[in-house]
């Protein structure tokens, strides 16, 4: 086991409030922010929450992420996602941090899918702070201790929960128009019935 601190860098998203514009600002500056909608389970960053932000300065290059970052919810439940591709100007918050992996003998996805762990969760359980809104604390993920299993493991791993993720998806699209092949069903004797 080795700790995160040690095979990648973790920084603390914008306070947005700092930036933004007011109406009618003379100096605009638009991105996009990643919601706190946006993390899952399944590791994967959905970009179709991403909301639209107007800033009164250009936002520094450090706040933006790029392909292989990984983004944790500092808030509970505490999700990490992968970000499995580039994006133009896409700004993460203080309400997440960005784990940029700088080992080589580690797959960013695989880290991103050890942080959503149940071995992950307890480990931070007792660092979650905050009555109305309990917080991780960036300090507590420094400690998370990841495991050294050798690359090629952490492929296998990855590929294997991608082709479930695919697996399920299938799944969920076949019950989908299941309900609505029986729904047609039904609708159909009903009109038969009345005619």
């Amino acid at each position: 086991m080795i700790n995160l601190s040690k095979i990648a860098e973790i920084k603390t998203g914008l306070v947005l409030s700092r930036k933004k514009a007011e109406a009618h600002s003379s100096s605009e500056h638009s991105y996009k922010v990643i919601s706190l909608k946006s993390f899952a389970e399944d590791a994967y960053y959905d970009d179709a929450f991403a909301d639209e932000f107007i800033s009164t300065e250009q936002i520094n290059e450090e706040y933006k992420v790029t392909q292989g970052d990984v983004l944790l919810r500092l808030r509970e439940p505490n999700f990490a996602v992968y970000i499995d591709k580039d994006y133009d100007d896409l700004i993460y918050t203080s309400l997440m941090v960005r784990i940029r992996v700088k080992s080589d003998k580690f797959n960013p996805h695989f880290v991103a899918h050890y942080l959503n762990s149940s071995a992950v969760k307890r480990a931070l359980a007792p660092d979650v702070s905050g009555t109305a809104i309990a917080m991780i604390g960036v300090a507590s993920l420094n400690n998370i201790k990841i495991p050294a299993i050798n690359l090629q493991t952490q492929n296998k791993i990855v590929k294997y929960l991608n082709l479930a993720r695919q697996e399920s998806e299938i799944l969920q699209n076949l019950v989908a128009q299941k309900q609505k092949y029986h729904k047609s069903i039904f609708e159909n004797l009903i009109k038969k019935e009345e005619n």
